[in-house]
Order: C-alpha cells, then sequence, then structure tokens
C-alpha cells in the first residue's frame, strides 16, 4: 500500500523519523525500516531518517516494506569463517548484493544467511538486512560482521560508528600519474544516489572520510594497494583513489569501465580485527583473494603471494 504525506507548517524542519512515526501512528521500528529501505521519497530521492523536512514537500511511503518479510534462498553460497552465539563472519563473494532493496529480491547475501539461519530476520532493525552490521558494494568481495542478537547488532554498529573496527582492503589501481608510495585521502564525500562524489570541506551534507594506502608492489602503470579505512561512506575507496588519477582497475563508475585484464572490479575486504563483543577478546580475520583477482596478478607479472 502506498500513500501520500504532505508536511504541514508545524513539522518544519523536524526530523523524517520522528514526523513520519507521528503522522502515521507507526513504530519507530517500522518507520526505520522504510527509511532504510528507500520506501520514503520526495520528488523521486529516499530520504534519511535524520533529513529535516520542508514545509509543503510531499512524502511518498511506500507502507508494504514495514511489513517485509526476507525470503530464504538456499541455493546461494555462504562462506561462514566463524560463527557462534553472538555473531558470524562471513566471506562475501563478488556480483552478489548484501541484501534486498525490495521485499521480493531473493539474490542477495542477507537471503542465503536467512536459510541457513532464520532467525537473522529478527536481528536488526530492517528484516531484510538479516544482522548485517556493515554493507560491502555487490561488486566487491571479502570480509562481512553479522550480528545474532538485536543486543549485539547493536553493539556492532555503535563500535563502527565510534571507529573500533580495523577494516583492510586489497585493491589493484591503474595509475595515470605519479603513485607515491604511501599517502592518506581525506577530502570530504558527498554521495548522490548510487554514488560519492569528493566534496569541498564546507559543502552542506559533506561526510568526512579518511582513506590511508601503501602501495604493496607495482608493475608499470598498475599498483596493488593495501587500504584502510576508518570511515565507511558509501564507494569511498572508489572515489578517493579515483581522486587522486588512480582508479580501480574494472570500475565501471569511478574509472575507465570494463577491463580485458580482470572480470569484476579489484576490491577485496581482506582483513578485520575488532573485540567481541560479548568476552572483548581480539577477533582477527583474513579472507584470501579469489582466484579471479590472482590470476589478474598473475597475468601482470606480479609476485601477488608475497605482497599479499
Amino acid at each position: 500500500m502506498k500513500t501520500q504525506l504532505e508536511v504541514p507548517p508545524q513539522a518544519a524542519q523536524q526530523r523524517a523519523d520522528v514526523y513520519l512515526a507521528q503522522a502515521l501512528r507507526l513504530s519507530r521500528n517500522s518507520v526505520k525500516r522504510l527509511l532504510a529501505a528507500g520506501a520514503v521519497r520526495s520528488k523521486g530521492r529516499a530520504i534519511a531518517k535524520n533529513q529535516t523536512l520542508e514545509p509543503g514537500a510531499l512524502l511518498e511511503v511506500d507502507l508494504t516494506l514495514a511489513q517485509a518479510q526476507l525470503i530464504p534462498n538456499p541455493s546461494l553460497p555462504l562462506r561462514v569463517l566463524f560463527e557462534d552465539e553472538a555473531l558470524l563472519v562471513l566471506d562475501k563473494p563478488t556480483a552478489l548484493a548484501c541484501y534486498p532493496l525490495r521485499a521480493d529480491e531473493t539474490h542477495t547475501l542477507a537471503n542465503a544467511l536467512a536459510a541457513r539461519y532464520p532467525a537473522q530476520a529478527n536481528v536488526s532493525p530492517h528484516p531484510l538486512e538479516a544482522g548485517l552490521c556493515h554493507r560491502l558494494d555487490k561488486e566487491t568481495s571479502g570480509l562481512l560482521i553479522a550480528a545474532r542478537s538485536p543486543h549485539v547488532y547493536r553493539h556492532m554498529r555503535e563500535a563502527f560508528s565510534k571507529r573500533l573496527i580495523y577494516k583492510r582492503y586489497l585493491c589493484l589501481c591503474l595509475s595515470r600519474g605519479s603513485l607515491p608510495p604511501e599517502g592518506t585521502l581525506s577530502s570530504p564525500l558527498i554521495q548522490r544516489g548510487a554514488s560519492s562524489k569528493i566534496a569541498l570541506p564546507y559543502a552542506p551534507k559533506a561526510r568526512p572520510a579518511h582513506t590511508q594506502f601503501r602501495v604493496l608492489e607495482k608493475q608499470g602503470p598498475y599498483g596493488l594497494l593495501s587500504v584502510e579505512i576508518a570511515t565507511g561512506v558509501m564507494h569511498q575507496i572508489r572515489a578517493h583513489l579515483a581522486s587522486m588519477d588512480a582508479p580501480l582497475l574494472g570500475d565501471e563508475r569511478y574509472g575507465l569501465g570494463k577491463s580485458p585484464l580482470c572480470p569484476r572490479l579489484f576490491l577485496h575486504a581482506a582483513e578485520l580485527r575488532f573485540s567481541h563483543p560479548l568476552t572483548q577478546q581480539q577477533l582477527s580475520f583474513e579472507a584470501a583473494l579469489p582466484s579471479e583477482l590472482r590470476a589478474t596478478l598473475a597475468q601482470l607479472k606480479f609476485e601477488f603471494p608475497r605482497a599479499c
């Protein structure tokens, strides 16, 4: 069921989630699900939960997503590296989105999780997220954390927001200029739909983004990088490296498009380190480069076993 709401004058400058909970007489969790799923739009664009509203704005709301149910799909690959009563650590393959944007989607990691662990649909505020505490782009492979209870989900989300979780990626860039041996990229980013762009520091709604990189090996214009990020803006690594004229190999949005050298985007979430939410034990996980990325490095004569 879809409905429309016109923001009244008395709701001017009110947060979207606060106004919607009152106007629709829904719980805050239900409103969070709607907003997370992009089911509330103004002028065709999804609005954020903390977005302030303008009087007279017309909001289009798809209420069916408030009762969305995650559809299990046991046919999808699911590689679990670690499992206990609190957490799952997963190695996501490429070409698999993290979770559905619509209730009828079935080809995502969340659908695979629901097939093996049915209780995952009840962990995060939005059931379609299946307890995943963060996300990777569809084209990116590698490590992800899923919580197994609402308490652990909140704990891990807070750890991510406080930058307490160490994240390291491996990527191959095509440098069209001088590539320094290491560096830090700190230009703020603005998200626009399904992409990000570099923003001036004073730009409205620009988000802080910090990317540290180190060159592991170079072969001609190609550089194999180890990248660490504390922040997690959409497409952060891709946008930052493209801004220094070193886009990732196979990046169709920020780079030169598909490459005959690699069948996919060369970006892999290789390492995670964090404290266990219940025991406080320090955990560390690594995911080896997938075979198709190793084949690309071999073709370019990289000595990748030693470098990675």
